[in-house]
C-alpha cells in the first residue's frame, strides 16, 4: 500500500513539475505604475512611472556634455494612440505632483506624461528594448476624475 501511495505522489509531482516547466517560458507581461491628475477643461494628465528596472535593460543615451537623453529614451520605448489611431505626444518629466512618495515606494528614473481627453479610449505600448521589438500594451479609458497610483498589466502585444 505504501508503494502505491508513493507512486501516486511521485506521479503527481511529475505532472506538477511538467506544468511548471511548460509555463516558465510564458510571458506574463509587465506592470507599470500609472496615475491620473485633477481634470482641467475636459483633459486629464497621466503619469506613468519609468522604473530603474526599465532603464537597466536598455539604458538612456548620454550626450557628449553628460546630459541623460530622457526624452529620446521615452520616444524609443513608449508610444500611445487614441481610439482613432492618432499618436498622442508623450513627454519625459523627472518628478510627479500627482503621486505621493508613499505610493511610489521605490526608485524611479522619471515619468512619462500624456495629456488625454476624458472618456476617450487609449492604448499605450512599452518596448523594454528599443532594438528588440518586443512590445507590451495596455488599453484604457481616460477617467473622469483623479485616479491614484495603480499598476495595470501591460500584456504582450503581437
Amino acid at each position: 500500500m505504501r508503494g502505491l501511495i508513493a507512486f501516486v505522489v511521485l506521479v503527481g509531482l511529475a505532472i506538477a513539475g511538467g506544468y511548471a516547466i511548460s509555463n516558465a517560458n510564458v510571458d506574463g507581461g509587465k506592470n507599470i505604475g500609472i496615475a491620473f491628475g485633477i481634470p482641467r477643461e475636459g483633459e486629464i494628465e497621466m503619469h506613468a512611472i519609468i522604473s530603474t528596472r526599465m532603464t537597466t535593460a536598455d539604458p538612456p543615451k548620454i550626450s557628449v556634455r553628460g546630459k541623460t537623453l530622457w526624452q529620446e529614451w521615452v520616444d524609443e520605448h513608449f508610444t500611445m494612440f487614441d481610439d482613432a489611431g492618432g499618436a498622442v505626444p508623450l513627454k519625459y518629466k523627472g518628478s510627479t505632483d500627482i503621486m505621493t512618495d508613499l505610493e511610489l515606494r521605490g526608485f524611479q528614473q522619471g515619468f512619462v506624461i500624456a495629456h488625454l481627453k476624458q472618456g476617450l479610449d487609449y492604448a499605450m505600448e512599452y518596448r523594454p528594448e528599443a532594438a528588440n521589438g518586443g512590445r507590451y500594451r495596455h488599453s484604457f479609458t481616460a477617467p473622469p476624475d483623479k485616479v491614484s497610483l495603480t499598476r495595470p498589466l501591460f500584456a504582450p502585444a503581437e
